[in-house]
């Protein structure tokens, strides 16, 4: 681990801290998860946000062991807590379909490897992850390595997968599987939706999406024929608007190559991404894609991310869509106990107005923001030039430090004041954000010490008092003033 957290300093202090090479970087929430190193898991996010990882491998390949733990975090993936386990939960197991119903309440667990050729056909839920229900077997066949997505409606749909034997294409689904009364019925209310040839190929390790309509979406995956050696990695979209009945291919060949036990995101603003994998040559891939289009058409949007290349591994979003990968797996031993986390930035095409500029969460000042921000110029983020009593206005496009009297109107018998930034403003109690004007009389200065901070006030010795500056009078309040004289346009004192 010395040499990985070496790797994470530099990728924190140089990588992800420079300019923006790529339109999302990535920062690293922790390399030492308290879960441990960790692969063929699930991933689920609740309604307030606290993450959830489930059972998994592990340990490496080599040393590996099932596990059917629950960690939960509360604060995006930084610290982590091992649930207990109240009741009687699902067996130890890996390559399980796990999801989160719509409302982000119940979350489910499908399926899975559970070692020994022992493949489960099991589903489990829970609202907390300590406490788990039993729904039962399903109709479909033990697998793993299958897809699986919950829709708006509560319908259960299960994507292929493996049985030991063969790789599978069909679709199963259930409508409201945690409904009381509903497990010792469970096996009947699977429904198989009919085959068709046109469909997509059987496959394993694929991902599955379902966006706000309730279009579900199947993205690349793995099949093999060992009779053969024909071995095949897909990197086609399909969706079906109907819940599985039919389905229309929406690219064969999209950009990133053929992969499998990738991840896949899919955010509120309607974009589609395809995180890291393996490929068909075994080569472990750490770039992340983006479609604006349901899958049409692809563009990289990290071609090499910071996080060290990985398959089996589980991103999930957030409501800022920013995105999360957690742990998974390089080679040989080298299974990860990290979680990372997105960055948007300006190289994304933001566009701002003529009076702000784009800023990221890889600009100074500016770090932890996980999407782009157009800010004005004049914020002092970024413009930081100007006195304490100096004001920035903009002018042809461009900042300028002005005193913040020259816009305030006084009445004939106040002056015009100016209160420090990052002072208590008397008045009102509150820490400025910027240089303030404001109108008082010099009267109310009542001591020398008082009047002399008063920039366009001073203090009369010989009538023990404070008063406005001859330089800051008109013309008539000027020639009334026996002290103060009106000359070339301007007022000033006698002597």
């Amino acid at each position: 681990m010395g040499c990985w957290r070496c790797f994470l300093c530099v990728v924190q202090v140089l990588g992800a801290r420079g300019v923006a090479k790529s339109p999302y970087t990535w920062m690293a929430k922790t390399d030492r998860a308290d879960f441990g190193p960790l692969y063929a898991h699930g991933a689920v996010m609740n309604f307030e946000e606290h993450m959830f990882v489930i059972g998994g491998e592990k340990g490496g390949p080599t040393g590996g062991s099932f596990s059917n733990e629950v960690w939960k975090s509360t604060n995006k993936g930084q610290s982590w807590e091992k649930l207990p386990q109240r009741e009687g939960r699902f067996s130890a197991r890996r390559g399980h379909a796990a999801m989160v119903d719509h409302q982000g309440v119940i979350f489910f667990v499908l399926g899975g490897f559970a070692g020994h050729a022992q493949l489960e056909n099991d589903c489990w839920s829970s609202e907390d992850g300590s406490v788990w229900h039993s729904l039962g077997k399903a109709a479909w066949s033990g697998r793993h390595g299958h897809a699986a997505v919950m829709t708006s409606q509560s319908w259960i749909v299960v994507l292929g997968g493996h049985d030991g034997s063969s790789y599978l294409s069909d679709v199963w689904r259930i409508h409201h599987p945690s409904q009381p009364g509903i497990t010792s019925h469970l096996r009947a209310v699977w429904n198989q939706v009919p085959a068709k040839k046109t469909w997509w190929t059987a496959r394993y390790g694929h991902a599955a999406l379902v966006d706000t309509k309730d279009v579900i979406y199947l993205l690349g995956g793995f099949y093999a024929e060992k009779e053969t050696g024909h071995v095949q990695c897909f990197n086609d979209v399909w969706k079906s608007t109907d819940l599985g009945d039919n389905w229309l291919l929406v690219t064969e060949y999209a950009k990133w190559s053929g992969r499998y036990q990738h991840a896949a995101t899919l955010t509120s603003a309607g974009s589609m991404f395809i995180i890291g994998g393996l490929s068909i040559d075994l080569d472990r891939l750490a770039d992340v894609w983006r479609s604006e289009d349901a899958g049409a058409s692809w563009t990289v949007v990290t071609p090499v991310a910071s996080w060290p290349a990985r398959y089996e591994h589980t991103a999930l979003v957030d409501h800022r869509d920013t995105m999360y990968v957690l742990g998974g797996i390089a080679e040989g031993d080298a299974a990860f106990a990290d979680v990372w986390y997105s960055e948007r930035t300006c190289k994304d095409n933001i566009r701002c107005s003529n009076l702000t500029e784009c800023r990221d969460g890889t600009q100074k000042n500016f770090e932890g923001a996980t999407n782009p921000v157009c800010v004005g110029i004049c914020d002092r983020r970024i413009y930081d030039k100007c006195g304490p009593k100096e004001d920035c206005r903009v002018k042809h496009g461009k900042q300028m430090c002005v005193d913040p009297c020259n816009d305030k109107d006084c009445d004939k018998d106040q002056v015009c004041e100016v209160a420090p930034r990052d002072e208590i403003f008397p008045r009102t109690g509150e820490m400025l954000q910027s240089a303030t004007a404001y109108c008082l009389s010099c009267d109310d200065a009542k001591t020398k010490a008082s009047c002399g901070r008063l920039r366009q006030c001073h203090w009369s010795t010989g009538d023990e008092a404070c008063q406005m500056r001859c330089s800051v009078m008109d013309q008539a309040r000027c020639k009334a003033n026996d002290a103060c004289k009106w000359s070339d346009g301007e007022c000033a004192e006698t002597s």
